[in-house]
């Protein structure tokens, strides 16, 4: 079997109209590389901004072991708070990540 792998076309932006008719309407793929530029979550979502609003919740963290039905499906790993999670991140590389 051979596979027809083909590079995906790349656009910095793209109007509602362009994209329905030359990527939508004819089902290919195509990345669009400035598409969320403009939106207030670009530049308000940090780490800063997450420990601030939900730095008192209490976090699933999942490390790089498989899930194993023995110990519960989707149970996590660890659990922390999200400002004590954000100062982890802000401080080292680590193992664990959230899944929501």
């Amino acid at each position: 079997m051979s596979l027809n792998l083909q590079e995906v076309p790349r656009v910095k932006t793209i109007t509602k109209e362009d994209f329905i008719k030359n990527y939508f309407k004819p089902q290919k793929p195509v990345v669009i590389e400035q598409f969320i530029d403009h939106w207030p979550a670009y530049t308000k979502w940090s780490l800063d901004y997450l420990k601030d609003i939900a730095g008192d919740k209490t976090v699933p963290l999942y490390d790089d072991r498989p899930v194993d039905y023995k110990d519960g499906f989707n149970q996590p790993h660890a659990t922390m708070k999200m400002s004590k999670y954000v100062d982890l991140l802000k401080k080292e590389p680590t193992k664990y990540r959230i899944f929501l």
